[in-house]
This record gives C-alpha cells, structure tokens and sequence, in this order.
C-alpha cells in the first residue's frame, strides 16, 4: 500500500494502528509519500497523522481507516484552529467577538471555562467567530480568570450534519499516546476524519 501524506505542521508523525498498539511509520515536517504494510489479521488496521506546531499548542489529528481493498491512500491534514482575538488577558464581556482562522468543512467547538465559578460552555459553530450566549441560568461571572481554545471535527459541512448518522467523531489518538485501552471503534469505520486543537489562551471576565 502506498500514498501521499500532505502535512500542515512543523512536526509531523505517521502511525499505523494494530488493534490497541501503534507503530510509527516515519517523521517529517512536509508532504511524503510513503509505502507499508496493510495487515487486517491484526485487529483493526488504520492510519494516523499526528501534526504539532512548534509552540506545542496548536495539534491536528488525522486517521484513515483501511479496508481490504485499499491500496493507495493519501491524505491531507486540515490545519488546526488559531486564534485571534480577545488576545490574551483581554477584559471580555457578553458582547466581545472570539475569532479564529481554521480549515473548511469543520465544526468547532469553543471550549470557555472560568476557574473559580466552575462556570463553562462549550459552542459548536461552522462559523469562525461567536459571543458568549446570554444564559439567565448561567451569566458570564464577573472579575474571573477564564480560558478559552477551539477544537474542530472534520469532514463536516453543517451542524445538521454532525447530527446525523456522521456525528461528530473523535480520534482515538488524540486522547492517549500511544494509545493503550482506550480504542475509538470508530478509527476503524468510514472514511477519514480529524480533529484539531488550538492553543489555550486566557482572558478576564468584565465587571
């Protein structure tokens, strides 16, 4: 089996998954083509491309499952979200726009959590910007340290869709590396899928 592997990050791993364990296949920082192995008596056989910005914040991870028929295979990363605005240690209010760039055909998911009220939300949009939602029940608390990053899932054209039959799939190995008991069947279904993650950045709630 062979394919080319067209990468977005300075640091790029390739792994191919057997059952519960990975075996890296090669590093790089740009496209390669490479050529492997597909063994199905293995327990589940899936390609995955790990890709983390030199910062170390920004991560994009990509699998393809694999099939008895596959025989050329070549992916293409989607990059990770990166943030623009508030910047850090901004004063944000109910009104302030977060921003981000990002690669198309995702669903995001804004991820604010403040670290003395516990309180949080997470937002899921196609689009690259939002405000905080005004809750009654859960208002944005005041003069609070809060953090906030974006996590996308792709391929997903509308929030419709990631309600459907698709949903909104994870990639087992962004949860562990390497990865031990916690298996996603879903890496082994279908057809490729990512997630990326921004970095974390930090802003302080107005009064």
């Amino acid at each position: 089996m062979c394919g080319r592997f067209t990468l977005r990050s300075k640091m790029n791993v390739l792994l191919q998954q057997f059952g519960a364990k990975q075996e890296s296949l090669g590093h790089t920082s740009s496209t390669f083509d490479a050529t492997f192995p597909r063994l199905p008596e293995a327990g589940g056989n899936a390609l995955f491309a790990i890709g983390t910005h030199a910062s170390g914040g920004l991560r994009s991870f990509l699998v393809r499952p694999l099939s008895a028929a596959s025989t050329v295979v070549n992916l293409a990363m989607p990059a990770a979200p990166v943030l623009e605005a508030p910047a850090i240690g901004a004063i944000v209010t109910a009104s302030t726009r977060f921003s981000w760039t990002s690669s198309p055909s995702i669903i995001h998911e804004v991820r604010i959590s403040c670290r003395l009220s516990f309180a949080g939300y997470k937002i899921f949009t196609t689009a690259t910007e939002i405000t905080i939602p005004v809750i009654p029940e859960l208002p944005l608390p005041a003069n609070e340290s809060c953090d906030w990053s974006v996590v996308g899932y792709w391929p997903h054209t509308s929030i419709e869709d990631a309600a459907g039959a698709t949903e909104l799939q994870r990639v087992g190995s962004s949860e562990s590396l390497p990865i031990s008991e916690d298996v996603n069947p879903d890496d082994y279904r279908g057809g490729p899928h990512a997630q990326t993650f921004s970095e974390m950045r930090t802003f302080t709630s107005g009064p």
